[in-house]
């Protein structure tokens, strides 16, 4: 067992629809499903995986369940690069150089 199961206080597995053990860290629906049933109140989900899943934090909210992570817009507008440097410039973040546009062709890129 990791130490991370160790040290939580509660621990569940989550069985993934197609059985394999990287689908039960993308099975949304499982993990709220056995949340709710245990009256979970947050979910801390980690790093990687649905920690950057809006969809998942999206869940999260929609079941009343805390999402420990940034909220699901968030998470969309900083998973798309070119709105993420529009957003860092908005609030005088310095950004690389370059276009805040998305390049149409090669030529345009050159």
């Amino acid at each position: 067992m990791g130490l991370h199961r160790q040290k939580a206080d509660e621990a569940y597995k989550v069985e993934a629809p197609n059985g394999s053990p990287v689908g039960a860290y993308l099975a949304i629906d499982a993990v709220i499903n056995i949340a709710k049933r245990n009256r979970v109140d947050a979910i801390h989900p980690g790093y990687g995986f649905m920690s950057e899943n809006a969809t998942f934090a999206k869940a999260c909210e929609d079941n009343g369940i805390i999402f420990i992570g940034p909220k699901y817009e968030t998470i969309i507008r900083m998973g798309d690069k070119i709105a993420a440097k529009k957003v860092a410039g908005e609030c005088n973040v310095p950004v690389v150089p370059g276009t805040i546009e998305p390049l149409v062709d090669k030529e345009e890129a050159h």
